[in-house]
């Protein structure tokens, strides 16, 4: 459950940053030929992996005042 919740926040509040990473990782490996075959959508998805997975929390600077 906490990394579907991890990914629903890369996927809304992070989706630009988590693009920009994802175009980032697309240019280095389109200068290696045992990696320039991998599509954006597969660097996209490596990338959501290894950060729901590895990053231990998200914090959120919601305060209860912004909540409501």
């Amino acid at each position: 459950m906490v990394r579907e919740k991890k990914r629903a926040i890369i996927e809304s509040t992070f989706s630009a940053a988590h693009e920009q990473l994802a175009a980032m990782a697309l240019c280095i490996a389109r200068t290696d030929w045992q990696t320039r075959d991998l599509s954006p959508r597969q660097l996209r998805e490596a990338l959501q992996k290894l950060i729901t997975r590895r990053c231990r929390s998200t914090r959120t600077y919601r305060t209860a005042k912004n909540a409501l």
